[in-house]
């Protein structure tokens, strides 16, 4: 199936409504359901609407393919037990018949003159006769559509068909493999029959208080309903694709048309759609349902009455095979428009979100939304502030000025950080080869900070900025904490006189408690041991460290 694609959904429902106000009378009006006020529950029970209807669509398709009702209730009494797959089967031979050996005659005549001994000319007309040795084949087809429970228990026949064609050939070469046997094609019906009643009524409904129900697309029922109609319209493409490219090229001396075999005109009843009342605007349009499934079932027939004016009733390619194709391309429309309803819900609900703020959200929107926030819910020692410092000595102007920036969307800033400061009580160490370690004191700060990124959009970029004053200088080192007391610099600089330093950050992500439970769950005891040491090694090791050092020139 394609991607939801605006121009494409809003062409097929302007179509849509047009079939639809033909079958309504004509004090109902639908609309979309964007140009009608409604309820944010509306957009719950648009979604039902749209997966139930689907549902029975797909149900009237397969009974077009062969499944009566007495098949359909075996098969939802197979699927309280087990799963129901549905399956295509096909079969192909081709064997040697005869050789024929015909006279072919040119169709153009040659004048041969003859002059004789006693001077006068003869002129005689001759013609090309070809002798033609031609080959005959028999070339057998069968193919079958059942389904079965669990592992072939037993099994319900939608349709099976089987027919032979002549084929001639002017060498004695197989034109097909003499045998050959498809690979079955499968899909599984259990989640659409699962959502039938045991009066065959479709109940598909979505739990609001799931926490995994965000929205009326995104929760796993829908998730669900979407992966098992996307599972059936890929089944329906590769069995249709057999048809158009293994089976009918095989018969090559036809004229029948084959673009007629389209399920243009069948009115696909899956159509997001609300109607202006003083009524539950959602529960009005489920009313819809059954004038819409009813068109449905009548479009389809007849399509098929078309079909059989077009198609013989005997041979390879047959009224019966292309109502088959027909069907199936049906039934891919049909998965299509219950993704690009579903889709269209939160693409609308997007919308009136946007519509409601005044624009698009970002990242950085988000965190500014958080700071405004966290100025009123924390005291001041404990909100973030912008991770801009100061560098000084007691009692000295400013030398410099140190921060991380953070760029997205054109936009630069500090970003806001919560920190925590102490004095410090015992020195700390950083190498300067392998036997020189070089103690230092001072104020040490511990900063927090939460990155918000969207899916799809652009991630931070990180930058390290120093800027140093006029007639200013300090020693600046980047590293990293490897323990209490040492300090491991990777990189040092002296930055004088308005020097301008920028280091782009390069952030490793380190897995959440939660996601590194998850993970491990499954791993031997000794793979766990192994990957909580070294998730302890990260933890401990890889804090982003800045020292800020005094610089002292003598005279």
């Amino acid at each position: 199936m394609e991607r939801y694609e605006e121009a494409r959904f809003r062409r097929n429902i302007d179509a849509a409504l047009q079939s639809i106000r033909t079958i309504l009378d004509h004090t109902k009006n639908p609309c979309y359901p964007e140009d009608v006020p409604h309820r944010y529950e509306d957009k719950f029970l648009l979604a039902e609407f749209l997966t139930r209807t689907a549902t029975v669509a797909v149900l009237q398709g397969l009974g077009a393919l062969g499944l009566s009702s007495e098949g359909l209730a075996k098969l939802l009494a197979w699927s309280r037990i087990h799963p129901v797959t549905l399956r295509f089967t096909a079969e192909e031979r081709c064997k040697f018949l005869r050789e024929e050996t015909r006279q072919e005659e040119s169709t153009q005549q040659h004048t041969i003159e003859k002059r004789s001994l006693q001077g006068g000319n003869t002129t005689t007309t001759a013609k090309i006769i070809t002798t033609v040795k031609e080959y005959f084949w028999s070339f057998e087809f069968s193919y079958e559509l059942v389904a079965y429970q669990g592992n072939h228990l037993e099994t319900q026949v939608l349709r099976r068909r089987s027919g032979q064609l002549e084929l001639r050939t002017s060498a004695r070469t197989a034109p097909r493999p003499e045998s050959v046997i498809r690979p079955p094609l499968d899909v599984n019906l259990s989640w659409l029959l699962g959502q039938i009643d045991g009066e065959q009524r479709a109940s598909f409904s979505i739990d609001r208080t799931d926490p995994a129900c965000h929205t009326p697309r995104r929760n796993p029922p829908v998730e669900s309903a979407l992966e098992a109609l996307r599972a059936l319209a890929s089944w329906c493409s590769l069995v249709h694709s057999y048809f158009l490219r293994d089976l009918f090229p095989v018969h090559t001396e036809h004229s029948l048309d084959l673009s007629a075999i389209s399920a243009e005109g069948v009115f696909v009843p899956v159509v997001p759609v609300f109607e202006m009342t003083h009524e539950a605007v959602g529960e009005r349009s489920a009313a819809y349902a059954g004038s819409f499934l009813e068109e449905q079932q009548r479009s389809l027939t007849n399509r098929f009455a078309q079909i059989a004016k077009i198609f013989p009733q005997e041979g390879l390619i047959t009224s019966a095979d292309a109502a088959l194709l027909v069907t199936l391309l049906h039934l891919i429309e049909v998965a299509q428009h219950h993704a690009d309803g579903v889709d269209y819900i939160e693409a609308m609900l997007r919308n009136q979100l946007i519509a409601a703020i005044g624009k698009e959200l970002t990242p950085a929107d988000f965190s500014a939304y958080m700071n405004f926030h966290q100025r009123k819910l924390f005291r001041p020692e404990h909100r973030p502030l912008p991770f801009s410092v100061t560098i000084r000595r007691p009692e000295h102007s400013p030398e410099g000025v140190l921060s991380i920036e953070a760029t997205q969307g054109g936009i630069t800033a500090p970003i806001c950080t919560s920190c925590a400061r102490s004095e410090a009580r015992s020195p700390m160490y950083f190498p300067l080869d392998a036997a020189t370690r070089v103690p230092f004191l001072g104020e040490r700060y511990l900063h927090g900070w939460i990155a918000y990124q969207f899916s799809g959009q652009q991630s931070l970029t990180l930058n390290l900025v120093a800027r140093a004053r006029q007639f200013s200088s300090f020693l600046l080192l980047v590293g990293r904490i490897a323990s209490a007391d040492t300090f491991e610099p990777r990189h040092g600089i002296i930055l004088q006189n308005k020097d301008l330093l920028k280091i782009p950050l390069l952030l490793e992500p380190i897995p959440t408690p939660k996601e590194f439970r998850d993970a491990k769950t499954s791993l031997k005891t000794e793979q766990k041991q192994k990957a909580r040491a070294i998730r302890a090694m990260k933890l401990e090791s890889k804090h982003f460290s800045v020292c800020i050092g005094q610089k002292k020139t003598k005279h």
